[in-house]
C-alpha cells in the first residue's frame, strides 16, 4: 500500500534475527525478531507479496546447508517458515502485481533458481542455470524470468532462451510494458530489451563505467522502476541515480 518498508537485517542477536519495519507515515521503524537457527547470522532479502506477506531468506556464518524461507504477515504479526528450504544469500524479487516471487540461490554452484506465488507453502523443483547466481528479474506478470550469468542473462518462460550479454550486474522487467533493463560491467549504460524477441531499443547513459562487482549481489549496477516505469533507479559510486526512463 507505499505506507510500510521492509529492510533485512544482517546482524543477528542473542540466538533471534529478523528485519526492520518502517511506517512511511511518519518514519517510526519497529524490529521484527524470530529465533534463529544454527549458524543464521542474519537476513539477507526481502519481498513483498500481494497478499500483503513478506517473504524473508537468511545469511550465515560460513557456507553449505539450507535454510529456511520465511514469510512474515504484518497484519496478524506472524512468522512462518515454509516447507522447501534453500540457500543461504537467496535474491528475492516481486513481479509488480505481487502475485509471484521470484529467488535465485546464491550459495550453489547448481544456480537453482524459479518462482512461486505469494500464497505458496512450499516450492515446486527449481530450474538450474549451472553457475553461480547472485541476481534474478521478474517479469510484471510474472510469466518471465531472467538471471544473470557469466556466459550471458538465461530466459525463462520465453521463446528466446537467452540475451548475449556478459558481465550483467543488474537486471529489472518494467512494470507495466514489455521491457527489460541491464546493467553491465565495463559501459556506462543500461541496455534496454524488448521482450518478445529481446531485440535492444535503447541504452540510458550513467556517465561513469560500472565495475565487476564478483558475482556480489547489492553493488555497482542493482536496479528497480518505479511502479509506473518512470524512473530506473541504480546503485553507483556514492549513491543512487534515477534516470526517467522515456518509456
Amino acid at each position: 500500500d507505499n505506507d510500510l518498508l521492509a529492510v533485512a537485517d544482517a546482524s543477528d542477536n542473542n540466538g533471534s534475527i529478523g528485519i526492520y519495519l518502517v511506517d512511511l507515515n511518519n518514519g517510526i521503524n519497529s524490529h521484527v525478531t524470530f529465533r534463529a537457527e544454527r549458524m543464521e547470522s542474519g537476513t539477507y532479502s526481502v519481498a513483498f507479496g500481494a497478499d500483503g506477506a513478506i517473504w524473508i531468506t537468511s545469511t550465515i556464518q560460513g557456507s553449505g546447508g539450507l535454510w529456511p524461507l520465511r514469510k512474515y504477515l504484518p497484519a496478524s504479526k506472524r512468522t512462518i517458515a515454509i516447507t522447501t528450504r534453500i540457500s543461504q544469500n537467496t535474491m528475492l524479487a516481486a513481479s509488480a502485481d505481487r502475485e509471484f516471487i521470484a529467488y535465485a540461490e546464491a550459495n550453489s554452484s547448481a544456480g537453482d533458481y524459479g518462482r512461486f506465488r505469494c500464497r505458496a507453502t512450499q516450492l515446486q523443483p527449481p530450474l538450474q542455470a549451472n553457475a553461480f547466481l547472485y541476481e534474478i528479474g521478474i517479469s510484471r506478470d510474472g510469466t518471465q524470468l531472467a538471471v544473470p550469468t557469466g556466459n550471458g542473462v538465461l530466459l525463462s518462460g520465453s521463446a528466446v532462451q537467452k540475451i548475449d550479454e556478459k558481465e550483467t550486474l543488474g537486471v529489472a522487467y518494467h512494470p507495466q510494458r514489455d521491457f527489460i533493463f541491464l546493467a553491465r560491467a565495463g559501459i556506462s549504460t543500461i541496455a534496454v530489451y524488448e521482450t518478445t524477441t529481446y531485440t535492444m531499443v535503447k541504452e540510458l547513459d550513467f556517465g561513469d563505467k560500472f565495475g565487476w562487482v564478483g558475482n556480489h549481489a547489492f553493488k555497482q549496477g542493482r536496479l528497480r522502476l518505479s511502479s509506473d516505469g518512470k524512473f530506473i533507479f541504480c546503485t553507483v559510486q556514492g549513491g543512487v541515480r534515477c534516470p526517467e526512463t522515456g518509456l
